[in-house]
């Protein structure tokens, strides 16, 4: 997500929250002087530099429909999607100008998750707007629907919108393609079972729950849109 939002323009990452090790490794690679814990539940306000944008994705597990039947998933109580409250609790500490937050279509359908999420960062003074957009919008040759929620940090508002449509990527994305070519490569090519090589079990993993960097930009033009319509006029 971090490399989109910050090709759309948004801001320089300063601070990361991760827990699994394989991801951490990829993130220091990417980001080697950036700040980055562990343990969502051990941060907030005092441990953490003031940002103007906070984005995160909790874990699916309790709310993906992947595998499972929705009606016996625990959806934002269960052990793991209740780090949703957890990521709430910090960007209520921490009350950034923006929150964005991520997650596959079963936060939509599950339990009635997507109106607790809009409901706690309305609590916290949030109107949020939300879409679910997918890889293939962006040229990918396969769908990972997500749904996106963009909060901004205003007078209490239960009105809902919807993302901004925009129409393609822009050029920046060309290193993605096949020369003369409009499509993707395919996923890297990382079988399920690779003898010798236990990385690409944890980058198997990774993949599966990472944001395709497209859809993260185009989430990142939306967010400037917002800025851009919501910032006040200059007198000259």
């Amino acid at each position: 997500m971090d490399l989109g939002l910050e090709a759309a323009g948004i801001g320089k990452t300063i601070w990361q929250v991760e827990k699994d090790p394989y991801a951490r490794r990829v993130l220091k690679r990417h980001w080697p002087d950036v700040q980055r814990f562990d343990d969502v539940k051990a941060v907030g306000a005092t441990s953490l530099g003031r940002a103007h944008v906070i984005h995160g994705g909790f874990p699916c597990t309790d709310t993906s429909v992947s595998g499972q039947v929705v009606r016996d998933q625990a959806g934002l109580d269960g052990a793991h999607s209740s780090l949703w409250w957890e990521m709430l609790r910090v960007c209520g500490e921490l009350l950034p100008e923006f929150i964005i937050v991520e997650n596959p279509p079963g936060l939509i359908t599950n339990r009635n998750g997507i109106g607790r999420v809009l409901g706690g960062l309305s609590d916290i003074g949030y109107d949020a707007r939300y879409d679910t957009l997918s890889s293939s919008a962006c040229g990918a040759p396969h769908a990972r629907f997500r749904v996106f929620i963009i909060a901004r940090r205003v007078v209490p508002d239960t009105h809902r919108e919807r993302l901004p449509e925009r129409e393609g990527l822009e050029a920046d994305w060309a290193y993605a393609t096949t020369p003369g070519s409009a499509r993707w490569f395919s996923e890297p090519d990382v079988g399920r079972v690779a003898r010798g090589i236990p990385n690409r079990v944890d980058r198997m993993r990774c993949l599966g729950n990472a944001i395709t960097p497209a859809v993260a930009y185009q989430v990142g033009l939306a967010l400037r849109t917002m800025i851009e319509c919501t910032a006040p006029s200059v007198a000259t």
